[in-house]
């Protein structure tokens, strides 16, 4: 049986070079749909100029969009990289201009609207870099915070996928509490006050509810699943790691004892003990490349898991089992950022101790380069994934104490 819903729109702005970034979003979307089938009366439309614009004359290209796409939608979303995009006759660029005309309506009204901001950090191609473009960038971005603006980073669509699940999951489950009691629906808000979620009539969308959706328990725990997968990954590298730094230790004191007190040293020793030193640097940044994208991947999946898993808090029963269910998968979501965290203070020590070896020979140089590098891959990806397990646990520890209304 089909029910009717209520529709929230999301815009989203950016240059084209976010494109697959932008296109996600329509995934989500309609994961996001698909998840509040049963029990929300809310359905999130995505609003795109290509999508939505069409042919016409203006001032310019972006006064045309702007005519046709009403700055009226409920929640904005921004995404920039490396292109701020091309200039128009009153902003830095389209997504500037359509990120101010939000910004002033919020301004004048902060309960009408909800603006989310997101930077990708890539690294680009050389060839692809314009430095003035990503001057204006950093500009823009540095302009936020002065507007009262946080803005989040993400390395890949993966990543934004599961940030803005988490994110709209949290600005639905607020809207019409928090925000949204604009002009445009005050009044219809009005008439459904007696009804119990207060939730506007705008239907112009109904809903299947035979489709298909997975559930919390499914999500947490396949999360889990990955999160004991990710804790056998993080112990290899670990265990690696420990075993690479007793042999630097041993090729250390064999490099002191090479250097007796009133001897010539012996350059050919000492080269061979340093090449030594290199070889087992060689194989620690292999096994190291090997685990590192085989850890983000796991990571990505468990993440991801969680973050679905969140957007279905709001439709659980709210009784002792559901509290119960989330008050578990916080926990494991706390517990491993607690070790990551851990992870994180030994690696960046380890890090550090390889980078002050001194420049031995050509060979060393190069090994303690390609080592220094993987661990700065390994590095990020723990700084990234504790960011993003915080998000997922602040996403359930808001929504928790509903159950206990």
């Amino acid at each position: 049986m089909a029910k009717k819903a209520s529709i929230l729109t999301v815009f989203v702005a950016s240059p084209d070079d976010v494109s697959e970034d932008r296109d996600c979003l329509e995934d989500v979307i309609r994961e996001l749909n698909l998840l509040w089938s049963r029990s929300k009366t809310i359905r999130l439309e995505l609003i795109r100029w290509e999508t939505h614009a069409y042919p016409g004359f203006g001032e310019d290209i972006q006064s045309v969009i702007n005519e046709q796409i009403k700055n009226d939608y409920d929640i904005f979303i921004g995404l920039l990289w490396k292109k701020f995009g091309t200039p128009t006759n009153r902003a830095g660029s389209g997504t500037e201009e359509e990120f101010n005309r939000v910004y002033d309506r919020y301004k004048k009204n902060q309960e009408s609207v909800r603006i989310m901001v997101y930077f990708k950090t890539t690294a680009a191609d050389i060839s692809d870099i314009d430095l003035d473009q990503l001057s204006k960038i950093r500009a823009f971005q540095t302009s936020l915070g002065p507007k009262g603006g946080l803005y989040w980073q993400y390395k890949d669509k993966d990543e934004f996928a599961s940030l803005v699940r988490m994110h709209l999951t949290r600005q639905v489950d607020d809207w019409g509490k928090t925000w949204g009691r604009n002009p445009r629906s005050s009044k219809v808000l009005a008439k459904k006050s007696k009804k119990k979620n207060n939730i506007p009539e705008s239907i112009i969308e109904t809903v299947d509810e035979n489709e298909e959706e997975e559930g919390f328990l499914d999500l947490v725990e396949m999360g889990t699943k990955h999160f004991s997968t990710l804790n056998e990954q993080t112990q290899r590298i670990t265990n690696c790691t420990k075993s690479l730094g007793k042999k630097i230790s041993e090729r250390a004191e064999q490099l002191k004892q090479s250097r007796q007190v009133g001897q010539e040293p012996d350059i050919k020793k000492l080269k061979r003990i340093c090449n030594q030193a290199a070889e087992d640097l060689d194989n620690y940044t292999t096994a190291m490349n090997s685990e590192v994208p085989i850890f983000g991947g796991t990571f990505r999946k468990a993440i991801d898991a969680y973050a679905r898993a969140a957007s279905i808090l709001p439709e659980l029963q709210r009784d002792a089992a559901d509290s119960e269910a989330i008050v578990q998968a916080r926990d494991v979501v706390d517990e491993l950022i607690q070790t990551i965290k851990q992870v994180l203070g030994q690696m960046n020590n380890f890090r550090t101790a390889i980078a002050s070896t001194p420049r031995m020979t050509t060979r060393y140089n190069r090994s303690k380069r390609n080592a220094v590098a993987v661990l700065d891959a390994f590095i990020k990806e723990l700084e990234s994934g504790v960011d993003y397990l915080r998000e997922s646990k602040k996403t359930m520890d808001s929504l928790l104490p509903k159950f206990h209304e």
